[in-house]
């Protein structure tokens, strides 16, 4: 049986993420966020441990987030357990932006 280990909730989204390795050069879809990371939908995810360069704008918080994200664990394709993508575990990201971002996640919780 598979145990959850996410430190912090997410909360579904669709929002444009560029991203690459030097530069963001990629452009994907967020399917949720968190104040530790995202999932990126992608049928070319990055291999584990590569580090990202991420730059997204989230809505209703008029800020754009540029950090620096690891590739935690990647699906090359569709599974019962979802599409294929890859999740990222921010490792450089302001308290700044952190904080803004688990305020963003809890808005959109309590709305649901």
């Amino acid at each position: 049986m598979f145990t959850e280990q996410r430190q912090h909730p997410r909360a579904p989204i669709s929002v444009e993420v560029q991203y690459g390795e030097v530069t963001e050069d990629v452009t994907e879809y967020i399917l949720n966020i968190s104040r530790g990371g995202i999932f990126i939908e992608t049928f070319s995810p990055g291999d584990p441990d590569t580090l990202l360069k991420l730059n997204f704008y989230l809505p209703d918080t008029g800020h754009t987030f540029e950090v620096t994200g690891r590739v935690a664990w990647s699906r090359m394709g569709a599974t019962a357990e979802g599409p294929p993508g890859m999740g990222i575990e921010f490792v450089d990201i302001s308290d700044h932006d952190a904080n803004m971002l688990e305020n963003f996640v809890n808005s959109v919780l309590t709305l649901d």
